[in-house]
């Protein structure tokens, strides 16, 4: 996985010789859906002293573009830690359209009814394929999104919530068709099962809300689309449904101070 050493500031560094920075044990690919023909960039880290013999969790970030670099490198920094103190390392993969996608095929593929195919692509062709490759321990197994990202997540948590064992969701877009996922979420929950021991928890930032610094457009479309209040209903209303079904499911709110839409992605992680 390489960071580009592009545009203006490689030039300003020519004289140097500059060279493109690496996330060391981290490697990308791209993998052809043999459903649709789409080609998603996969990127995935592990630690260098890996244990093959050992099963490992597995860290899916959506965004991957966005969202892996920071991932990978937080896992690696994990491996410096005393063995004492040291969680088990996961395997993280990140997940993305391939370099050129527009901001309207995000969308697509985060919202119905493109969605189906992405959650079918991920659970039927690049979880298993993983799982042949690398030592993936099945029962440990999140998946972080934000935003649209964070929509899809509560979806896929909502049709196949056995498909994670953890759903971390930074300020997911509920908002989106005048909020479609909560008005929905009841039917989608009647026809799922959940039999494994499942934690969501929910990330939004406190700098959502309108404020008196807002200028007025955005202060406007802050107050319409009330992030705080839409994510802890929904993680309510998600909670009842649990306890009501008896499924084990552990739900949680975080709402970051200080933190406004595009900082709560990279806190959460």
């Amino acid at each position: 996985m390489a960071i580009a050493a592009g545009g203006a500031g490689a030039a300003a560094l020519a004289g140097v010789d500059p060279q493109p920075v690496l996330i060391p044990d981290a490697h990308w690919y791209d993998h052809t859906d043999t459903a649709s023909g789409r080609q998603w960039r996969i990127s995935v880290w592990w630690p260098q002293a890996f244990d093959a013999k050992e099963s490992a969790p597995v860290f899916y970030v959506l965004d991957g573009d966005a969202c892996f670099a920071l991932a990978a490198q937080l896992a690696r920094n994990a491996t410096r830690r005393p063995a004492h103190a040291r969680r088990r390392l996961p395997i993280v993969v990140g997940i993305d359209q391939t370099p050129g996608a527009t901001p309207q095929l995000r969308e697509h593929d985060y919202t119905p009814p493109g969605a189906s195919a992405m959650r079918r692509f991920i659970a039927a062709e690049l979880m298993p394929s993983l799982a042949q490759r690398l030592p993936v321990d099945q029962r440990q197994q999140a998946l972080f999104g934000h935003s649209y990202a964070g929509l899809f997540a509560l979806q896929v948590l909502l049709t196949q919530p056995d498909l994670f064992s953890h759903y971390l969701v930074a300020s997911p877009s509920l908002w989106w068709n005048q909020g479609w996922l909560p008005r929905e979420a009841p039917a989608l929950l009647s026809s799922s099962a959940l039999s494994s021991p499942t934690h969501v928890q929910l990330y939004v930032g406190s700098e959502e809300q309108a404020s008196a610094g807002a200028p007025p457009e955005r202060a406007a479309v802050l107050a319409e689309r009330r992030p705080i209040a839409a994510a802890s209903g929904f993680a309510q209303q998600l909670q009842a449904v649990a306890e009501a079904r008896r499924w084990p499911l552990q739900t949680g709110l975080t709402v970051l101070d200080g933190v406004d839409h595009g900082m709560a992605r990279d806190r959460a992680l």
